[in-house]
Formats: structure tokens, C-alpha cells, sequence
């Protein structure tokens, strides 16, 4: 393998107590080591911490908030250990980091403002956070929620299960709005969460995958994403929690995607290749300067692009993502709903016709269409 070649891809597991994180990091090092894949398993800074003899107590609030800036200062500091080891590695073997939770895992414990105002003192930002320093997010959900008599508590963690199931609410919405997110459920049992959570790596990391937006994972099948054109847009007040990003990329094979979450962009680079029955991308995460290079040879080679702008809203329902993807035109506004095929469809959306596998709507085609 040459040094063109080699692929460094950053994993987080994340999610509520007692989920199968620690299980699940050793099987996924163990699978890929065996593939001759270096694998570095970052330890979670919390467990390290608290059994120190640290004592988190959320009532004293300057005391509270200086543990989660700091522990997601320590949370970077050590992953930023093996992504420069990882940078500087000349072996040429591919690398996979497994982050046991990241820096977007502190936020679940203090409230929106509170979260703001760390971000604000030290010069952060959620793309920043989220979008740019992982590849791929596994929600790895507590048994706490469907696994209940699977649920036990130890010395670090002491959690009851309604504050395992509120902790694991709160870790969703921590990473929601991620590019790449997954949610394991309990709904097929644990070997198979964890058999489910190596393979949803496998799937992003070969010669080709399946788009996060149309498949996720369930008991070992994939589950495809089903779409719905919406009869208007959504009273957006009843979506609950939810992030939303505007969008830019050109409907062609080679799609340069720039989104944006309040005011801060996110670059990323797919290419797309049709088979007979789906859609597939290899996709990555570019930086600005990337974006613009790659930009320029896109205009040097004339190449057409049927440009488009777009927002989405990333949110949840049933303990998953599911997302309105909206389009202007003039005063016209279209409104798409892709969400699991296994899940309802959330009472407040108004459909207008099932458009799933009508290349018309995929996300690729919009630019194309509207």
C-alpha cells in the first residue's frame, strides 16, 4: 500500500450507561486487527477521572461547568495523540481510532446556554467539535431502554434506569446533526449490537459503502431510508430537538457538499457510483482549502454542475434521526421527509406520496430537480 492509499478513519462510540461501548470497542479492535489494520482504542476520560476519586456534583454549577470544560479539553488533548501519531505514521497500514465518547459527549450535561458559553470562551464551534474531528458516530443505546433486565450498575457507574435512559437521551442529542451517525437499538439482542456496530464500520471504510442517508443497520440487515414528499413545510416548533444545516453541492457524480450550522461550514467530497439496485458513495471529510482546490479543477475542466442550496433539520423520533430536507424556489418551498423504513411517520408531517427509490428525490438529485 502506498501512502496515497492508506486511510486514517475516526470512530466514537457513544450513548447512554451500560450500552456496550467497552464490549464493543475491544470486538471492533479485534476485527480489524486481524485485518492488518493498526487500531488505537482512546480510552474515555470520565472512567479515568471519577475513578480517581472525583466526585460530579451538578448542583454546584461553576464547579460542574469547569468539569466539562475541562473534560472536554482532556478529552482532545489525548485524542490528539493518536490523530498526530496517525498523521505522522509512515508504515502505510491503515489506522483506525476508536474514541470511547468525544468531545461533544460533555455537552449532554449542562443545558444549551450553559454549553454556549463554554464555546464562546474558548473559541469553539459544534462543526468544530463534531463534524470535523470524527468520521463516524455509533450510538450505542444503554440497555436501559429495551434491555431492561440486561441493565446493572457498578462502582463508577450508579446510575438508576430512568436516569441511564435520560443520560442516553441526552447523548443523542449531543451528536445529532452528524453527517455519519448511527443508532444501535436493543431490539435484536447484544451480540448482535455488537456484531451490528463492526459491521457499520466495515460498510464505510471498504472500497464502497451505503450512504448514511439511505441505510442504517438492524439486526444484521440493512434497513433502507424511505422518503416522502410532504404536503407543505412543517410547523417547525413541534419538531422538538434538532439541528439544521444549509447546504450546497453540484448534482453531478463528484458532489463538493458544503454545509452549514450557525455560520460555521463543513466541507465534504463523495463520489457516487449507481449499481442496479442502490446508490453508493465514498464519501470524506475535507477542509476548507480542499474544498476550494477542488472547486477550481471542477471550473478549469468545464465540467456542468447543476448547482442547489438546500436545509435540512436533523431530528429525532423513536430514538432516531430522521430528516426534512427543504428546497426554495421563488416563494415555492419543498418539503422531503427520509426517515427509517421501520419507523412511523411522525404525526405532525403531513405526507403528500411515498417518493423512496424515485431518483427524482434522492438527495443527490435534488440539485438536478428543483
Amino acid at each position: 500500500m502506498n501512502e496515497a492509499d492508506k486511510k486514517v478513519y475516526v470512530v466514537v462510540l457513544t450513548g447512554g450507561p451500560c450500552g456496550g461501548k467497552t464490549t464493543a470497542l475491544e470486538r471492533i479492535r479485534a476485527h480489524f486487527e486481524a485485518q492488518d489494520w493498526m487500531v488505537f482504542a482512546v480510552p474515555e476520560v470520565a472512567s479515568v477521572v471519577f475513578k480517581a476519586g472525583l466526585i460530579y456534583n451538578p448542583s454546584n454549577r461553576i464547579q460542574a461547568l469547569g468539569v466539562i470544560e475541562n473534560f472536554v479539553k482532556t478529552i482532545m488533548q489525548l485524542e490528539n495523540t493518536f490523530f498526530d501519531y496517525a498523521e505522522a505514521d509512515t508504515t502505510n497500514r491503515n489506522i483506525l481510532i476508536v474514541c470511547d465518547r468525544g468531545a461533544m459527549d460533555p455537552s449532554a450535561f449542562c443545558s444549551a446556554e450553559e454549553w454556549a458559553s463554554i464555546l464562546t470562551k474558548n473559541g469553539w464551534d459544534m462543526s468544530q467539535l463534531r463534524d470535523a474531528r470524527y468520521d463516524h458516530v455509533i450510538h450505542m443505546t444503554s440497555s436501559a431502554t429495551g434491555a431492561e433486565s440486561s441493565y446493572h450498575t457498578t462502582p463508577v457507574r450508579r446510575e438508576k434506569p430512568h436516569l441511564a435512559r435520560e443520560q442516553d437521551a441526552a447523548a443523542a442529542k449531543a451528536w445529532l446533526g452528524h453527517p455519519c451517525h448511527d443508532v444501535l437499538d436493543n431490539s435484536a439482542g447484544f451480540e448482535n449490537k455488537l456484531q451490528r456496530a463492526v459491521r457499520s464500520i466495515s460498510m464505510r471504510i471498504g472500497s464502497s459503502h451505503l450512504c448514511a442517508r439511505q441505510h442504517t443497520i438492524l439486526g444484521g440487515h440493512l434497513l433502507k431510508t424511505r422518503a416522502f414528499l410532504l404536503v407543505s413545510p412543517p410547523d417547525e416548533n413541534k419538531f422538538g430537538h434538532y439541528r439544521d444545516f444549509e447546504g450546497f453541492g453540484p448534482g453531478c457524480w463528484t458532489i463538493l457538499c458544503k454545509r452549514r450550522e450557525a455560520g460555521q461550514p463543513g466541507h465534504s467530497h463523495a463520489i457516487l457510483k449507481r449499481r442496479p439496485d442502490e446508490m453508493v458513495t465514498i464519501s470524506q471529510r475535507i477542509t476548507s482549502h480542499q474544498h476550494c482546490v477542488l472547486v477550481g479543477r471542477c471550473d478549469e475542466g468545464h465540467t456542468h454542475h447543476h448547482s442547489a442550496r438546500w436545509r435540512e433539520r436533523h431530528f429525532l423520533h423513536s430514538g432516531h434521526v430522521a430528516i426534512v430536507a427543504y428546497k426554495q424556489q421563488g416563494a415555492s418551498v419543498t418539503a422531503i421527509l427520509r426517515i427509517r423504513e421501520d419507523l412511523d411517520v411522525p404525526a405532525f408531517l403531513v405526507v403528500s406520496y411515498d417518493v423512496s427509490g424515485d431518483p427524482a428525490y434522492s438527495p443527490y438529485s435534488f440539485p438536478d430537480v428543483w
